[in-house]
């Protein structure tokens, strides 16, 4: 028997990315100067549970983060009517730092560089 290229899982949770980065766009728009955009979201097998990570730009990523998270019941209820899924997933959302750490990782080969390898054309 041939594995599918994508499990179910995987479908639902690229369905429930775009519908919760609809909704931060629609129903809950950010303040001025402040951009929130979904990273990723994982699923467990049987759709009982999703997390969610999400980049937040803003001078108050906290209180960003706990707006949302605050508002979860809405994000399943049009979650739920909108993907007409049996079973909603319990959502837990979390705050992605990959950028943050990526920036951090390249300042210090940056500094390594300048201070360490002087001679070197790295």
């Amino acid at each position: 028997m041939r594995a599918q290229p994508f499990e179910r899982s995987t479908r639902v949770a690229e369905l429930i990315k775009a519908e919760i980065a609809r909704i931060l766009q629609v129903q809950l728009p950010p303040k001025e100067g402040e951009f929130i955009s979904v990273v990723e979201v994982s699923i467990n097998k049987d759709l009982s549970f999703a997390k969610v990570y999400l980049s937040i730009f803003s001078k108050e990523k906290i209180k960003a983060l706990q707006l949302v998270k605050k508002n979860v019941g809405l994000f399943r209820k049009e979650i739920g009517r909108n993907l007409k899924l049996r079973i909603v997933p319990e959502i837990a959302f979390y705050l992605d730092e990959s950028l943050e750490n990526g920036d951090k990782v390249f300042q210090l080969l940056k500094d390594i560089k300048e201070n360490k390898l002087p001679d070197d054309d790295l």
